[in-house]
């Protein structure tokens, strides 16, 4: 069996983050599909990881919150054909990687994302986004949720709410 995992994105050794690590010591050989990454951000594991488009952009900013508007485009564009199931852990635009007709796409998600709802202004303010890309964050991150949950054929979720 051929399978791919795919992450919102890898800047910090947080939550999500952990999560990964734990299916890259369950799935050792598998690729690792995600929109940018920082050096570091899985702590001590390393991985075949393959970064969108963004990651040239992410490297010169250093701020991935900034490249929001463009992520799930991003995530739609990374070349996951040839693998039976792709198993992808979000709470943003991970969920939306497009994968073939006969390949499963499972999705772990996490908290959904909460800052596109509420604390939005709050989000962008502490990350220094600048206001005139906040219009299109807001717009982009909450069109998000809604369209990819089409695209995933099986959900798994960390708590009730996320499952809704």
């Amino acid at each position: 069996m051929r399978l791919a995992l795919a992450a919102d994105w890898l800047t910090t050794f947080g939550g999500a983050e952990h999560v990964i690590a734990e299916l890259l010591h369950l799935y050792p050989s598998a690729p690792l599909y995600t929109s940018v990454m920082k050096q570091g951000a899985l702590g001590p594991h390393t991985a075949d990881i393959r970064t969108s488009t963004l990651q040239r952009w992410y490297r010169l900013i250093g701020n991935h919150q900034v490249l929001l508007p463009w992520m799930p485009r991003a995530i739609e564009e990374l070349d996951v054909r040839g693998y039976d199931v792709v198993l992808s852990s979000s709470h943003a635009v991970a969920k939306g990687i497009v994968v073939e007709s006969s390949t499963l796409h499972m999705c772990y998600c996490h908290t959904p994302v909460r800052y596109a709802w509420e604390m939005e202004e709050e989000y962008l303010r502490d990350f220094r986004v600048p206001q005139f890309l906040r219009k299109t964050i807001k717009r982009e991150l909450g069109n998000n949720g809604r369209l990819e949950y089409r695209i995933v054929m099986e959900n798994s979720a960390n708590g009730n709410f996320q499952a809704l």
